[in-house]
């Protein structure tokens, strides 16, 4: 039997560690990097190493994750914990990493190959559109929700990840729509079964504004008077074309011409 000595951990996770050292817990997805375990209380907790950038739920370790399906967890709970709580402040937006991110969007952009990947696109920068246009006028967000959840390829679409960059903005008084995260939250909640368990959690988190560390790391440059470009290149490495559409919901969440809302979501051609 292989034994898994976890180096650190989400501090949220400690209530929980007893299930996994009982061996309370399933496969749920395996990747080259990441192993998603769900467990029995159905809370689905990501098993990864040091490769991949610290964020909510992880358990992380020093060496591979385990190839093999059966193994068991170290009784040693990791003194190590880390927090994933979204910290800001009230000061001006670094226009120059504003700048600098809509670039690196706009360098992105590639035409769909097939009918499937024209439609996506289609149809992500029309929900994203309607979105921002309902967000402006303040009304209910519920049916533009709807239309992004779930929408796109992979393990968390691309609508899903364009929802929690959104989300993650909204937190921020100087969104220009700061007042609608509550009812973006709610209208999210409400139909999370239109994608997957796994987006499902990353949604879940972000509502809670639970970010990724390359997240925090670009809020906090935002928020500062130097500009550190490679805060942006951290976001867009996430996942396999992730970071492209997180950073598209956090630049949707601040103040933009409306003209280069084409721009948000570049569909990458594999």
């Amino acid at each position: 039997m292989q034994w898994v000595t976890v180096d650190s951990m989400d501090k949220q996770l400690a209530p929980v560690y007893t299930l996994l050292i009982e061996g309370q817990f399933t496969i749920l997805s395996r990747h080259r990097h990441v192993l998603n375990l769900q467990l029995r209380n159905h809370q689905i907790v990501a098993l990864v190493d040091s490769s991949v950038p610290q964020g909510p739920r992880q358990l992380r370790i020093l060496g591979k994750v385990p190839s093999v399906d059966e193994f068991m967890f170290s009784t040693t709970v990791p003194k190590k914990q880390f927090s994933c709580d979204l910290e800001y402040s009230l000061g001006s937006l670094n226009a120059e990493l504003l700048d600098l991110s809509w670039h690196t969007l706009i360098e992105q952009q590639k035409q769909p190959i097939d009918l499937i990947q024209i439609t996506t696109q289609k149809y992500l920068q029309k929900g994203i559109s309607n979105l921002l246009e309902a967000l402006s006028e303040q009304r209910s967000l519920h049916n533009e929700v709807k239309n992004l959840l779930g929408l796109g390829c992979g393990l968390t679409p691309s609508g899903d990840d364009f929802l929690c960059g959104l989300l993650i903005a909204l937190c921020l008084p100087q969104s220009p729509f700061h007042i609608q995260r509550e009812a973006l939250v709610q209208a999210i909640l409400a139909n999370k079964q239109l994608t997957n368990p796994i987006s499902i959690v990353f949604l879940q988190e972000a509502c809670l504004s639970q970010v990724s560390y390359p997240v925090q790391l670009f809020i906090h440059n935002l928020l500062s008077a130097s500009c550190d470009p490679t805060v942006i290149q951290k976001v867009i490495q996430l996942g396999h074309r992730s970071g492209y559409d997180l950073l598209s919901g956090l630049l949707a969440g601040f103040p933009h011409p409306i003209t280069k809302r084409v721009h948000l979501c570049p569909y990458i051609v594999d």
